[in-house]
């Protein structure tokens, strides 16, 4: 990092500790005063010429907290980040189109992919059968095509693209709603680890040491839909992050996909919702994706997707006797290892190949259901 970059992050982040001055604001400010520097040091009069700050201020060059700059410097020197600014050539093109664009962001990994055209793939944390069958051949596609795989490293369908990505291509960038050094959940620290280590990117517009907060899961996710060209929500209830992702990315004018779900999937009711409202294209092949996005992709390089066949009469009876009991009931293993005269351990194998072909899956302990 140069002086002169050094020199704009330091002074954003003196900045970035006025109360109340946020974002928005401090953009705003930045259209006035284009040099965070000068604006870091800027008196009364120039502050209220832009009406953002009352008149009894004295300018900000009396608000600024330099200590607290220097203070985060070092303690993104000490954790191996780089800090980058709105400023900077490297900033993410199209991140800086949106509203409120973050003035800083964090990285550890593989800068190149910034500037790589991405995709985000996004999706509940309890993702079914069917939804992690999904995700591992859409994020498998789309990173063979040549896309950036963003998504937010939280559990289920986040970690499952990020996983595939990783076994393949590794260009992914993974999005953290606390601070680079402080990775949540614990479970996907060695997933963080291997995505700085092997070819992808950490990001992060909150400072090191930052713990994650239920309010800075909003504010991540309008930065994964605002670095990608398009959104695909793989599976999601009508409520929860990834819906409030696919609205982020509405208003930002971004593409919105989603994969349509069975109906007794009701953790994939919010695909099917996004769908009938059209407020997102539904989605069956990489072509429904490729052709709707504003980039030129030959489509000689688009993947053709290929399903196995399921049918029941692919099973085996004993496997077929399983989802008549089932019917539209959730039902303890063992009462079902009683009603078929096996033991237990063997009807978990059935179980297991049921589950991996998307006919059943696993609820609250040791219960099963149809999905």
């Amino acid at each position: 990092m140069s002086y002169f970059i050094s020199e704009h992050a330091r002074a954003l982040l003196a900045l970035s500790k006025i109360p109340k001055l946020g974002p928005v604001t401090l953009l705003q400010l930045l259209d006035i005063v284009p040099d965070p520097v000068a604006l870091a040091n800027s008196d009364h009069e120039i502050i209220s010429k832009a009406g953002l700050l009352n008149r009894h201020d004295k300018g900000l060059r009396s608000l600024v907290d330099w200590s607290y700059a220097d203070q985060m410097l070092r303690e993104t020197k000490e954790a191996g980040l780089e800090l980058i600014t709105l400023l900077d050539p490297i900033y993410p093109k199209r991140l800086k189109e949106i509203s409120s664009p973050p003035p800083l962001l964090w990285l550890k990994g593989n800068q190149d992919l910034l500037q790589q055209v991405s995709i985000a793939v996004i999706g509940t944390r309890f993702p079914s059968p069917y939804g992690k069958k999904m995700t591992r051949l859409f994020s498998e596609g789309l990173a063979q095509i040549g896309f950036v795989i963003v998504s937010g490293l939280a559990e289920g369908v986040d970690a499952e693209a990020h996983k595939t990505v990783m076994e393949t291509t590794s260009r992914t960038i993974a999005v953290l709603g606390s601070g680079l050094n402080w990775i949540y959940p614990r479970r996907n620290r060695s997933l963080a680890k291997q995505i700085t280590e092997e070819g992808g990117l950490l990001l992060s517009e909150f400072p090191p040491g930052t713990p994650p907060a239920r309010e800075h899961f909003p504010i991540r996710n309008r930065t994964v839909s605002g670095l990608s060209v398009g959104v695909l929500v793989i599976e999601s209830a009508k409520k929860g992050g990834s819906m409030i992702t696919a609205a982020k990315a509405r208003e930002q004018n971004r593409e919105v996909f989603a994969i349509p779900h069975p109906l007794q999937v009701t953790s994939g009711s919010g695909c099917n919702q996004l769908i009938r409202m059209q407020t997102a294209k539904l989605v069956q092949t990489f072509q429904d994706i490729t052709d709707e996005l504003p980039i030129d992709i030959p489509k000689e390089i688009v993947p053709v997707l290929k399903f196995e066949e399921s049918t029941h009469h692919a099973l085996l009876p004993i496997q077929q006797q399983i989802l008549q009991l089932l019917g539209e009931k959730e039902l303890p293993l063992q009462n079902l290892a009683n009603q078929i005269e096996i033991p237990l351990p063997r009807l978990y194998s059935y179980i297991l190949d049921l589950e991996l072909k998307g006919f059943v899956r696993q609820v609250r302990g040791q219960m099963v259901s149809r999905i």
